[in-house]
């Protein structure tokens, strides 16, 4: 009997002992600020709805003033705008929207005053949340031009290559807006790719009216995509 109690004490010192080691360590992790709550993270907005997020970024939409987006680097809490205080320069949601680790690719729509339509403008660019020696983002555009060209889905990898399914479409606005997931015209899809070893050399892997434009995917360095029944593949270096 002597030994069980012994054995009981033993065990609840060791628990007791446990108990308080683990109580320390968490006491020296809320100190020292490693990972914290979703709720107290740098990135966390209240009321805000996620749009995309890694480990390292995350993008939201705020629900004041028309839902504007933001980028923000988990690391640093640095925000990047997306979104004009109205409706004049708006970017796309995915699948037209792309984030790999601190890169995020954006289809941004600026529309000019007026019925104008040539100077409104479409744009394809890459953001990197993390900021360079001059406290600048370093940002790659590349202007596609509205009413032309549309963005049905992108991806992106970490090493700043692209993918993406473009539609042409006509020059009106309510149109352009579909982000070519409504077909409207019958031009053909083309499912394009951009990388880093060849970064002005535009590659396209097929062109079609039975692409899926909202199909793009990436895994690994591997892009697939849907055209009709069949489902196809391209590498993503």
């Amino acid at each position: 009997m002597s030994a069980i109690l012994s054995r009981t004490g033993f065990l609840t010192s060791v628990s007791v002992a446990l108990a308080l080691s683990i109580g320390a360590w968490c006491y020296a992790q809320a100190a020292t600020g490693v990972p914290r709550a979703a709720t107290d993270a740098p990135c966390a907005r209240s009321g805000s709805a996620t749009v995309l997020e890694n480990r390292e970024a995350r993008v939201y939409a705020t629900r004041r003033g028309g839902r504007i987006k933001y980028a923000c680097l988990k690391d640093t809490g640095r925000r990047e705008k997306l979104d004009g205080p109205i409706s004049d320069i708006r970017t796309r949601p995915p699948p037209a929207m792309a984030l790999a680790g601190p890169l995020l690719l954006t289809v941004t729509d600026t529309l000019a005053d007026g019925l104008d339509v040539a100077a409104d403008r479409r744009t394809l660019g890459i953001i990197d949340l993390r900021v360079d020696a001059d406290g600048r983002s370093p940002v790659v555009t590349t202007r596609l031009g509205y009413g032309v060209l549309g963005v049905g889905s992108a991806q992106l990898k970490e090493n700043g290559s692209f993918a993406f399914v473009s539609c042409l479409t006509s020059g009106r606005r309510g149109i352009v807006s579909e982000n070519c997931l409504r077909r409207e015209t019958v031009s053909p899809y083309e499912v394009v790719k951009y990388e880093v070893r060849a970064p002005r050399r535009r590659v396209v892997l097929e062109s079609g009216l039975q692409i899926d434009p909202a199909s793009l995917r990436l895994r690994g360095s591997r892009l697939t995509w849907r055209s009709g029944s069949e489902t196809k593949s391209a590498p993503l270096r």
